[in-house]
């Protein structure tokens, strides 16, 4: 009796697993219209550096240099 409660709780947690990795395979559910809404676009060309440098904090730093992404 123990055991075919075992093996059909290992079953059903299977059945989830795949259900779920199924559902972020297709990509999940489409983010709600209000969220969307109110989300930064960042699209177009954008000038960063690689790593982390303290000094790029102040207000002295000239953001027109750097790498251009696109």
């Amino acid at each position: 009796m123990q055991r075919k409660l075992i093996v059909g709780i290992l079953i059903a947690t299977l059945i989830v697993l795949a259900i779920v990795i199924a559902d972020l395979a297709i990509g999940g559910r489409r983010d709600p219209p209000a969220l969307r809404a109110a989300a930064t676009l960042l699209d177009g060309a954008w000038r960063f550096h690689t790593g982390d440098d303290p000094r790029w904090s102040t207000a002295a730093t000239d953001d027109r240099v750097g790498k251009r992404s696109t």
